[in-house]
Parts: C-alpha cells; structure tokens; sequence
C-alpha cells in the first residue's frame, strides 16, 4: 500500500513461511511517528489483555487499544530502550473499496499510529 502521493511505501508485508514481517518507508512527517529506535508490528491472541500486560511491565502507551480502518485493533507502545512496539489483533477483513475510503477519512483526520 502506497502513501498519499505514492512516492513511499506506507505498508508491505513479506511473507516467509507462517511468518509476516512488515515494513514500510521511513516518514518522518507522519503525525505520531516521530521518535528513535526500531518499530515491531506484532500481532497478539488479545490485544486488550497484552496492551495492559505490556504497561504493567514498564511499557509507555503512545495509542490505547483502538479499531484501525485496515481490520486491526491495534495499540501503540514504547520501551525504555526508544522501540515503538505495535500490538495487533486482526478483527475483519474490510473490502479494499471500504479501506481506501477509510484511509482517505482517517489522513484527514491527522491521525497515525
């Protein structure tokens, strides 16, 4: 998936084996990406419960637990070490009509995560 503007790469998955590994282009503009260290999308059995675990353990919430327009819920996090950390639990599988209107909504909005 594109950015607005398609000159950068706003999502990509590789797949290898039962694997995914996601990556995208850097985007230091972005609205609630600024920060140092690496980003880790990681999908979870129950994003609710691994978001409060992960704040218990020392974890800084960035995002709470939130429905995100691509079918995830989804919350952000940083380490004491500068890592932004992304649970994930997919939710549904929107139609690719219903995720691009919604994308175009959520960018209006300014938000990111």
């Amino acid at each position: 998936m594109h950015a607005q503007g398609g000159k950068k790469i706003m999502h990509s998955c590789l797949q290898i084996g039962s694997s995914r590994i996601f990556v995208q282009d850097e985007m230091p503009d972005m609205p609630g990406l600024k920060h140092r260290g690496a980003s880790f999308y990681l999908y979870v059995a129950n994003i609710d419960a691994q978001h409060k675990h992960a704040v218990a353990a020392g974890l800084t919430e960035v995002f709470p637990p939130t429905g995100m327009f691509w079918g995830d819920r989804t919350s952000v996090l940083t380490c004491p070490f500068g890592n932004r950390w992304t649970l994930a639990t997919h939710i549904r599988n929107p139609s690719e009509a219903g995720m691009a209107e919604a994308m175009k909504e959520w960018a209006a909005k300014g938000k990111a995560h």
